[in-house]
């Protein structure tokens, strides 16, 4: 069972992203991105 789990682990490093996975990474990057320009004004002024 260990080995198994630890295949399918080490089989889905080296999978592609799928299409779900992607979108959650653009997603997070894109809600970063919008959380450093609401704290810029805020440095600014």
């Amino acid at each position: 069972m260990a080995f198994e789990e630890r295949e399918l682990a080490h089989r889905s490093r080296h999978r592609k992203p799928g299409p779900a996975e992607l979108n959650r990474k653009s997603s997070t990057s894109i809600r970063t991105n919008q959380l450093a320009e609401n704290q810029e004004p805020e440095r600014a002024a």
